[in-house]
């Protein structure tokens, strides 16, 4: 199972805001990151009624699964509410690390957002608190970061929990999505592109390398 990280904090805090910038970077390394939310009203609703597979729910189909080219679907009913490590083994197994919003009494590693208005922190020294966002307590032994510093954030649960995972050596993304490749072809890309920019004078030693191709673009 894959590791998860809480983010937890009040209402309003900016868990939300941060927890994007963090998705969109370690995304942007290469990592595979899976995130899942906690819902505090009872019964939230992400299928549309009269849909075939609002129709199909309610006629008994539990879970159900919606699959398209690009997209799976899945809503299931439970008697009580599922446990974080729970959600996160049985739907993103395949994931880097998992990135939670909420889930303030579950036992994993947390980092606690604090927003502007100086309220008191939600979280214990004894909830296992790795880091504060904001303004950190007194005292507090934990990093902090500043809402804004999102490479910092990121470098930070990238040494602490995936040093020792495999990054990818290519990521090539479409208009935002990220382009499955096998093995082979994503090493027969890599290969190809860092040979012929090698050759170019100031090449250097880059950790990172960043393209941007407009196919539709005439080149003038």
């Amino acid at each position: 199972m894959p590791q998860v990280v809480a983010f937890c904090g009040r209402s309003g805090s900016g868990k939300t805001t941060v927890l994007t910038g963090l998705l969109t970077e370690l995304s942007g390394r290469g990592w595979r990151v899976g995130v899942i939310k906690h819902a505090s009203h009872h019964g939230f609703e992400l299928d549309e009624e009269g849909k075939d597979s609002m129709k199909l729910r309610e006629a008994g189909g539990n879970p159900a699964v919606v699959v398209s080219a690009q997209r799976v679907f899945v809503v299931e009913e439970t008697p009580e509410e599922m446990d974080l490590l729970e959600v996160a083994s049985r739907f993103l197994g395949r994931v880097d690390i998992v990135l939670a919003e909420g889930f303030k009494k579950s036992p994993v590693p947390k980092v606690e957002v604090l927003g502007q208005g100086g309220e008191p922190p939600l979280m214990k020294p004894e909830d296992r608190v790795i880091a504060v966002v904001g303004d950190a307590r007194e005292g507090t032994i934990a990093p902090r970061f500043g809402p804004d510093e999102t490479v910092k954030i990121a470098d930070f649960i990238e040494a602490r929990f995936l040093k020792n995972e495999r990054r990818p050596g290519i990521v090539v993304r479409l208009d935002g999505r990220k382009l499955g490749m096998k093995g082979f072809v994503r090493e027969f890309v890599k290969n190809g592109i860092l040979g012929m920019l090698k050759s170019l004078r100031g090449f250097g030693d880059p950790d990172r390398i960043t393209i941007t191709i407009y196919p539709k673009r005439d080149e003038r």
